[in-house]
């Protein structure tokens, strides 16, 4: 019977570790590789395709890698993405390592 209740047990610890690891949240690179969103007008479809591609999940990250003195990540509204207007951003980073949670 202790046998048995301890199979049990081991059985829920098991299915617990798997639920909560798969709803953790994951971090994908942008692009899959360090300053790939950095395009030239020609490889912009690429990058396109790598979104259309990749599912995102509420709690999940997305992640920049780029040259903090060269360049920066700008968050921006939607209709502020459409217009291409970056006058006034939500965000703005050059840490060179830049992470945004999706929420």
């Amino acid at each position: 019977m202790a046998g048995s209740a301890r199979d049990l047990v081991s059985s829920v610890l098991v299915f617990l570790t798997m639920i909560i690891s798969f709803s953790e949240g994951r971090e994908f690179l942008v692009g899959c590789k360090t300053n790939t969103w950095k395009t030239v007008l020609s490889e912009f479809e690429s990058l396109n395709l790598w979104a259309q591609n990749s599912r995102f999940l509420i709690g999940d990250s997305l992640v920049w890698n780029y040259d903090g003195n060269k360049d920066s990540m700008v968050e921006v509204r939607k209709r502020d993405y459409i217009t291409c207007h970056t006058s006034s951003p939500i965000a703005e980073h050059k840490d060179s390592d830049t992470k945004v949670k999706l929420n």
